[in-house]
């Protein structure tokens, strides 16, 4: 009786395969970024990660990012996934452990889930601009790094 090998061909497993990098190592062994929060919370760092996840959590809350709503009928949410990032210093040392909410847009369509879309990016002309005018006025510039 033949089998079909369609369904274990190599190909098909490697669609489906992500590896799993280390990022970082400790003296407890190498640090992974987990691919969801059942990884992460399962991970040696997961007190890390749960305290990223209720700050990210609070902080979407405390801007009123969101509202619990009850959908309309025939509705469906559009889910979301959070991504987990560790973020290292220069020498490669743990800096902090990072996680952000965000949803997947692919599943929105226009006009339904959404009518307007915006994204602030600055243009590369627009930063050479202002860094030109700050040599040229002898102006001092500051970084600063927001967390939320």
């Amino acid at each position: 009786m033949a089998t079909s090998t369609k369904q274990n061909s190599p190909d098909k497993q490697r669609k489906f395969f992500k590896p799993v990098y280390s990022v970082a190592h400790t003296a407890d062994g190498p640090i992974t970024e987990p691919r969801n929060a059942r990884e992460a919370l399962a991970s040696p760092q997961a007190v890390q990660w749960l305290k990223s996840i209720r700050s990210e959590m609070e902080g979407l809350a405390k801007k009123g990012t969101y509202v619990d709503a009850t959908l309309p009928k025939g509705a469906r949410a559009i889910p979301t996934q959070l991504v987990f990032k560790v973020k290292l210093d220069e020498a490669g040392n743990v800096k902090r452990y990072k996680c952000r909410l965000v949803v997947k847009g692919y599943h929105q369509r226009c006009c339904i889930n959404y009518d307007e879309s915006f994204a602030p990016v600055a243009h590369a002309t627009a930063i050479r601009v202002a860094l030109a005018l700050t040599v040229a006025k002898d102006w001092d510039i500051t970084h600063v790094d927001v967390t939320q």
